[in-house]
């Protein structure tokens, strides 16, 4: 049975409720949920439709596949009673089933051809469990909003290397895509909306067709009106954004231009890679008493969004490793390999996490510093830093970038 103090509502007298429904459960439901290590969470979010959302983690596998595992089992609901019902009946109908899997589709009813599944009897949905087919597809991610699970498949000719797509429901109602394109070498960021996902996709991808084919930018460095000394600057013509101009700061030790800054302190990559893990992050958090007197955030904090300090450290040590060690400081190819290296390390605070025995529900928070300073994550993290550069070696001759 579910421990009560792993139901975590937004009020006791929803999380009374919430227990009460769990005491009604049938006997085969309470042993089948006594086999298994698990929590649930409610949540309640009014910005959402619907608002509240059970999510249950199960520690050990429970379809005798390797994917399940520590991955999340999510219902959401207008009543927290009802969605903690669904998520429950939900998992008792696939537990109990006698799996038959197909491709899985996206939401406009296309086949999924890398291999994600479903089964056609109670809707479990398994992420490249099939082989997957010869026929390339690209990919829009979930993002705030698909069914749970479910990707969608891009509908217009997008360029297919470095360019991320996402999409999803906006709080409003509306359905949005965003695309990250790199445009005449300048990285930029592309937002359509519709009352379809496919009008979405198709307004943004009408302005990517006119950013793509202005002749000649003519840069201006007032973006929505505000003087940008940074580098960003708006084509007048077209609309593309990025950074395409010289930036007017300098670097503080060797005056090179640069729009990086740590805190407040503007660096460029060499000597900011060239720092120690706490010169960084004492620069880094040197912006929290500017942030509090209601003055504008520098870009790295925007970056990180006042995230745990432990994965902002874990970041820097990917970047570090990164610029110095794979792309021999060469500052164009790591900016354009940054948003790999971001995921790389979230992936390796994960692994971190599951060292120290954090899964479930309490892998949803970061480390603290305790937890990060433990020899077990430290050994975790070094073995990683080492095999990056080689990773990054082999994933970029695949692409054909190193002969």
């Amino acid at each position: 049975m579910i421990a009560s103090n792993q139901y975590k509502p937004v009020t006791r007298e929803e999380e009374s409720l919430c227990l009460q429904e769990g005491e009604t459960w049938s006997e085969h439901e309470k042993s089948l949920f006594s086999q298994f290590s698990c929590s649930i969470s409610v949540s309640h979010d009014n910005r959402l439709s619907p608002p509240y959302a059970a999510v249950m983690y199960v520690d050990t596998p429970v379809f005798n596949h390797p994917k399940t595992r520590n991955e999340p089992f999510r219902f959401r609901h207008d009543d927290p009673v009802l969605a903690v019902r669904s998520l429950k009946n939900q998992f008792v109908q696939q537990v109990d089933c006698k799996h038959h899997f197909i491709c899985r589709k996206d939401r406009n009813g296309t086949a999924l051809t890398n291999g994600d599944a479903t089964c056609e009897h109670c809707g479990l949905m398994i992420d490249q469990y099939l082989p997957a087919g010869k026929t390339q597809q690209t990919y829009v991610d979930n993002c705030l909003g698909f069914e749970e699970g479910r990707r969608a498949v891009a509908l217009q000719d997008w360029p297919t290397v470095e360019c991320h797509l996402q999409g999803g429901t906006a709080f409003g109602g509306k359905e949005f895509f965003e695309a990250f394109p790199v445009i005449h070498g300048i990285e930029t960021f592309i937002r359509g909306e519709g009352d379809s996902l496919a009008e979405a996709e198709e307004a943004a991808f009408s302005l990517y067709t006119a950013q793509s084919s202005c002749g000649s930018h003519t840069w201006s460095r007032t973006v929505k009106g505000k003087h940008r000394s940074d580098g960003y600057a708006v084509c007048e013509h077209c609309g593309l954004t990025g950074m395409a101009l010289e930036p007017l700061t300098t670097c503080q030790h060797c005056d090179e231009p640069t729009s990086n800054m740590v805190g407040n302190t503007f660096l460029c990559l060499t000597h900011t890679y060239s720092l120690s893990e706490d010169e960084y992050m004492k620069l880094s958090r040197a912006d929290e008493e500017k942030k509090d007197e209601g003055k504008d955030e520098s870009p790295l904090s925007a970056l990180f969004g006042r995230v745990n300090p432990v994965t902002e450290r874990f970041l820097f040590r990917v970047y570090k490793q990164a610029f110095n060690q794979a792309f021999k400081s060469d500052s164009d190819r790591f900016k354009a390999y940054k948003h790999r290296l971001i995921a790389f390390s979230g992936k390796l605070e994960e692994a971190c996490q599951k060292a120290i025995g954090k899964t479930g529900i309490d892998a949803l928070s970061s480390l603290n510093e305790d937890e990060y300073a433990n020899p077990a994550v430290q050994s975790v993290i070094n073995r990683h830093l080492i095999a990056l550069p080689a990773m990054i070696w082999d994933i970029e001759k695949k692409e054909g970038k190193h002969a």
